[in-house]
């Protein structure tokens, strides 16, 4: 996987990823104060480690509970496996829509390449299909999926992963996706 992938899911998914224990207190605690006094209409406090366990064992329930017992997973998770294998396991899983897993599997259907492969506007455009599969697919909504690969290179910059100089260069560009036409043409080839 490249670099420019890595650095868009820490910079919008889990900016403590390399130094919490599995989940992030503050985050936590401001989510649930959140959930209690509406702050903002939405607000994530998964980390990228919380996202697994949700993603493996397929619980979606919205319950104290749930999010105690994805808390303790997610820790021990941390316990026994390096943050580069939870990070491979999350790339490999985690959902993008047209009832695709996992950042390989994108790559190859909306870009024909491999991850390592991908552009810096196309590991953004990626990563940003994963806050809502629909909404941002762009073979159904390509102008919404580019704006909110802008707001990832916006996050990449603000977290210093990419300059100001590449977060403006980047964010005029228009990247075509292949059409799931095309991709099942070179299939039949």
């Amino acid at each position: 996987v490249n670099e420019n992938l890595i650095n868009a899911f820490i910079s919008v998914e889990d900016r403590k990823f390399y130094s919490h224990k599995g989940f992030n207190l503050k985050r936590t605690l401001y989510a649930l104060a959140n959930t209690l006094f509406h702050f903002k209409n939405t607000f994530g406090a998964s980390t990228i480690t919380q996202q697994v366990v949700k993603n493996i064992s397929g619980d979606n329930e919205i319950t104290l509970k749930r999010k105690l017992s994805e808390i303790i997973r997610a820790y021990n998770i941390e316990k026994n496996h390096t943050k580069d294998e939870i990070l491979e396991v999350y790339l490999n899983i985690v959902p993008m829509g047209e009832n695709i897993s996992g950042v390989a599997s994108a790559s190859d259907v909306f870009f024909g390449k491999t991850p390592k492969e991908l552009t810096l506007e196309e590991a953004a455009t990626l990563v940003g299909i994963t806050n809502a599969p629909t909404r941002y697919n762009p073979h159904k909504n390509p102008e919404e999926c580019r704006k909110k690969r802008n707001e990832v290179l916006y996050a990449m910059y603000d977290f210093g992963t990419i300059s100001e100089e590449i977060y403006e260069e980047v964010t005029e560009r228009k990247r075509e996706v292949i059409e799931n036409s095309e991709k099942e043409n070179e299939a039949r080839v």
